[in-house]
């Protein structure tokens, strides 16, 4: 199940922490866009914020993630990459379920 949604999210590569928002999300995957451009193979550490009605829900804690940059692209000076996430399985899997399930249209 792939759901189309912005979420913002903080991205960790090492040096850096840059903001970006998702395009869509995936018990496997995240496409995400930033103004900086991901190099495919990264390893990357992810936080992704529940978002109501445009406000970060303060309710329901960022969910941590850590993911491998599969590829990115540049259209127009902002960066679209797709992250594969590592081992999403136990607490982590059903945490982006329950993050997929409250975003999607009843």
């Amino acid at each position: 199940m792939r759901l189309e949604a912005a979420v913002h999210a903080e991205i960790f590569t090492g040096d850096a922490v840059l903001p970006a928002t998702t395009r869509n999300l995936s018990p496997g995957g995240v496409a995400l866009v930033c103004d900086r451009a991901l190099p495919q193979g990264a390893t990357l550490g992810l936080n992704l914020f529940v978002v109501l009605d445009g406000i970060e829900d303060a309710l329901t804690p960022a969910l941590l993630l850590r993911g491998k940059v599969a590829w990115c692209r540049e259209e127009k000076g902002v960066f679209t990459a797709g992250v594969k996430f590592d081992e999403v399985g136990g607490a982590a899997k059903t945490a982006v379920e329950r993050l997929l399930r409250t975003l999607s249209p009843a």
